[in-house]
């Protein structure tokens, strides 16, 4: 019974991700809202000065000059951006980029309700949940902020790995990094995720 549940909530998971799959599989991307007045310039403007090997902090193309890295939105570095810019045509990068926060949200879901003792199928249907709220979905044309929000579930997952640990200290450390690395222009978005660990550690532990 419980596979078949967890099949069928994975099925309606697959449903639910189709439609953002949809422009990558026909050549198109999202342009709503910020995604053209915002994002895709200036991840345009990114692909473009790592094309030259110019470099990237900053673009003569707004303004007089803009300081493009201490905006902080287009997340230069990151890892995954680099890749995605260097080796994809824009299109293609912009899109994945985008699904890339959904993916890791329901991923990251998964994993930390399956940690606080949730069975297979309770935790996929959480994480459908979550993946799919109002706010994440209306949100879709704020990458970024999608992206903070899908760190959410790795960073409570690792606060608890501590927390079982017993190791307080870390968990700590943990936040004050998070606050220090918090990007400036969203700097009220970590304030409840750095709540969330004494929460986990607090509530009581329950078999679900």
């Amino acid at each position: 019974m419980n596979r078949a549940l967890a099949v069928l909530i994975g099925a309606c998971s697959a449903m639910l991700f189709a439609p953002l799959l949809y422009p990558l599989a026909t050549g198109r991307i999202f342009v709503f809202n910020d995604l053209t007045w915002f994002h895709l310039p200036t991840r345009y403007l990114y692909q473009q000065a790592l094309s030259a090997g110019d470099t990237v902090l900053w673009t003569p193309s707004i303004f007089a000059g803009f300081y493009l890295h201490g905006e902080g939105q287009v997340g230069l570095f990151h890892p995954l951006h680099q890749l995605l810019y260097r080796l994809l045509p824009l299109g293609p990068a912009f899109n994945l980029e985008l699904i890339a926060n959904y993916v890791a949200l329901f991923g990251g879901t998964v994993w930390f309700l399956r940690r606080l003792a949730f069975d297979t199928p309770p935790a996929l249907f959480g994480a459908m949940l979550f993946t799919f709220s109002g706010f994440n979905l209306l949100h879709h044309h704020h990458v970024n902020l999608v992206a903070i929000v899908a760190h959410m579930p790795w960073l409570l997952g690792s606060a608890d790995v501590l927390i079982d640990n017993c190791d307080m200290t870390a968990v700590v450390g943990a936040d004050a990094s998070w606050l220090v690395t918090a990007r400036p222009t969203y700097a009220e978005a970590p304030s409840a995720t750095v709540a969330d660990p004494i929460v986990v550690h607090l509530a009581p532990s329950a078999d679900v």
